[in-house]
């Protein structure tokens, strides 16, 4: 129960997320978007709850009405453009493994709070991304870099070196070293975290349900069930893509997507 109300109340009552919601679907009028959704937790307690949405076309559009609630720093705002024009660029265009277009997102941090927005994008085949808190009290934009393994070897030893070990297959790792994680005090941290990226075939949403069900055969935690089903009462079209991990396991990710142009994941 408490679980389904912490994403019951971010999803419908938190005016911030709401908001973020509301604007977002201004920019479909003049893009190709998917969007979703983001937890991240703990054994017991949920993290943060991200929502997002994916401009995939090749000439992402922002309009004014976004942007103005999005980047509310210039500075952000600056990197943003930079990053805007970048995926115009050839190698960003790589459809087949989803690291094309530009990906905004809106972070509520439940253990204080607070509010993040990023944006992200394909920078010379390193995944970009600017942050940005929402609290005024806090200034300054962080710089993260994500980074992409698809060879087998390479994959298999970085999982060996987590000692978690994953039936990933044909799918690709998305590491990055700043990645919001618990210390060993359960206090929010910068740590070495990874996410299972999926390749896609002919049929992306079976590739991405059959993902994740080999990803629920390893070791799966019992809030995970609990997360599943209040995101499937919230909206029944959304469903599990993938998961996200903690090198030193104290915490996971959970995304999900209607996977639909036509209609949102937000209600």
């Amino acid at each position: 129960m408490k679980i389904q109300k912490i994403i019951d109340q971010s999803l419908t009552q938190n005016k911030n997320n709401l908001n973020f919601i509301e604007k977002s679907r201004s920019l479909r009028a003049d893009n190709h978007i998917i969007d979703g959704l983001g937890i991240n937790y703990s054994k017991k307690n949920i993290l943060t709850v991200k929502l997002y949405v994916k401009i995939v076309n090749p000439y992402p559009i922002i309009n004014s009405r976004f942007e103005e609630f999005f980047f509310k720093e210039s500075n952000f705002l600056n990197h943003g453009k930079k990053l805007l024009i970048n995926s115009q660029l050839p190698h960003n265009t790589n459809r087949a493994i989803g690291l094309s277009g530009i990906a905004l997102s809106f972070r509520y941090h439940t253990t204080n709070n607070s509010y993040s927005s990023a944006i992200s994008g394909l920078k010379i085949n390193k995944l970009i991304n600017y942050s940005n808190s929402v609290d005024k009290s806090i200034s300054g934009i962080s710089h993260h870099r994500y980074y992409y393994i698809f060879n087998k070897f390479l994959k298999n030893l970085f999982l060996q070196f987590c000692k978690i070990n994953l039936p990933i297959n044909k799918h690709g790792l998305e590491i990055y070293f700043t990645g919001e994680g618990l210390n060993k005090n359960k206090d929010i941290c910068p740590s070495l975290c990874f996410t299972i990226y999926p390749v896609f075939g002919k049929d992306i949403k079976s590739d991405l349900v059959e993902n994740f069900k080999n990803l629920q055969k390893y070791e799966p935690w019992a809030i995970e069930k609990d997360i599943i089903d209040a995101v499937k009462l919230y909206n029944p079209r959304m469903i599990p893509l993938t998961k996200g991990y903690q090198a030193n396991k104290l915490s996971r990710k959970i995304y999900f997507s209607c996977l639909s142009y036509n209609f949102s994941s937000f209600l």
